[in-house]
């Protein structure tokens, strides 16, 4: 027995190293002489950890842009007839063909200025329903132009070759600026610190100012604003009647005849703020009518322009081609001074006559503070030989015409 207790004792421990399930142990007694071996039990070893793999970043994708192929409009032109604008430096609201239909239009101005182009010498008719007929004639440069003033609402313009016939009509719509509404008052109180804006309406037609006075053909007076401004001419260039010039007198009674008691739109041009275009109750062009009728010259300042330089002198050459106003050979022919008269013979006679009485003089009133050469009965008078208005020192001014004592009588 003793002999086969390590054998017993080795296969046990061998089973275990092996995993295989360990036989009963039997307990030793006093008797067996035998060593304890403690009993080993196989455990799972942990599993190793598993490898966590770190995420990559992918770049972002481009988007693919793909060219897209746009046409490209042919460009076109259309000669040009007739050209509508607001003002004069505006861009022109529509253009076309006289032979060619137009569409109607809205605009919201009352006044145009309609340019054109055609042969020189050929005549444009534009009428219209409820006003009179307007003529144009084509210039030596090939243009023409009328200012058109239009009723609210629709309006039926139509252009006419007079030579050919052809018409052109348009159609165009003026509507008035919208009145704004009043804002009814809220029992709300206003904070007296914080003031309320009122709308300000905008006025519907050109503002017209009324004329004072007519210095000469290129200056008048006019009262602008509650103020008497002088305002000089663009462009134009009258006679002088001080001193006299020829044809002076003619050109300043024709501009009384034009102004007086009349009023009048006042444009300034961009590059000469001083001078002015003048407009007679809005639609009367003056400047270029007292070129146009031989009253005039066209004038420009030395190394200066303005923006109607051209339309003026192609009105000068109409005038001298007409042989109006000062350009007749039978005033001034063109000159500023009067050309002198060929004096007529005096007839002598076949027999001695009598020598008449002289007659008795007349004693003529000595004017106040004038020349005794000259005398002026009434400021009619002095209207009538153009010498108007008369300041002191100058012939013919006397104190009975200067009324309001500031020394220019009959102004």
């Amino acid at each position: 027995m003793t002999r086969c207790l390590p054998l017993v004792l080795l296969c046990s421990f061998l089973l275990v190293a092996c995993g295989a399930p360990a036989a009963p142990t039997p307990t030793p007694t006093e008797d067996d002489q035998s060593v304890l071996v403690p009993t080993i039990i196989a455990t799972d070893a942990p599993e190793p950890p598993v490898p966590t793999s770190t995420p990559t970043d992918t770049p972002p994708l481009t988007p693919t842009t793909f060219p897209t192929n746009t046409p490209t409009a042919a460009a076109t032109s259309t000669p040009t007839a007739v050209s509508i604008r607001s003002t004069p430096e505006s861009t022109p609201i529509v253009s076309f063909a006289i032979t060619e239909p137009t569409d109607a239009i809205t605009v919201n101005t009352p006044t145009l200025e309609i340019t054109g182009i055609g042969i020189p010498g050929m005549e444009f008719v534009q009428d219209r329903s409820l006003a009179q007929d307007q003529k144009a004639v084509v210039g030596e440069d090939g243009t023409w132009s009328m200012t058109v003033d239009l009723k609210p609402g629709p309006n039926k313009l139509k252009f006419r070759e007079t030579a050919t016939g052809i018409e052109a009509i348009v159609h165009i719509t003026y509507e008035e600026p919208p009145t704004p509404t009043p804002i009814p008052p809220t029992n709300t109180p206003v904070p007296t610190s914080t003031p309320v804006p009122t709308a300000t309406p905008k006025p519907s037609r050109p503002s017209l100012y009324p004329v004072l006075a007519v210095v000469d053909g290129d200056t008048i007076r006019i009262r602008r604003n509650g103020k008497v401004q002088t305002l000089e001419l663009i462009g134009l260039d009258t006679p002088e009647i001080r001193p006299a010039q020829c044809f002076g007198p003619q050109a300043s009674a024709r501009a009384r005849k034009l102004l007086e008691g009349r009023k009048v739109r006042i444009v300034s041009d961009r590059s000469q703020d001083k001078l002015v275009y003048v407009w007679i109750d809005g639609k009367v062009f003056y400047n270029k009518l007292m070129i146009q009728q031989g009253y005039g010259r066209e004038y420009t300042p030395p190394e200066e322009t303005y923006g109607r330089q051209k339309e003026f002198r192609a009105a000068e050459s109409r005038a001298k081609q007409q042989k109006n106003g000062l350009w007749s050979p039978n005033t001034c022919n063109g000159k500023k001074v009067t050309p002198a008269a060929t004096p007529t013979p005096t007839p002598v006679p076949l027999m001695p006559t009598a020598t008449p009485r002289p007659p008795t003089p007349t004693p003529t009133p000595t004017p106040n503070n004038g020349s005794p050469d000259v005398y002026y009965e009434n400021c009619d008078a002095v209207r009538a030989a153009g010498a108007d208005p008369i300041q002191r020192g100058d012939p013919g001014y006397s104190s009975d015409l200067d009324r309001d004592g500031d020394g220019v009588a009959c102004e």
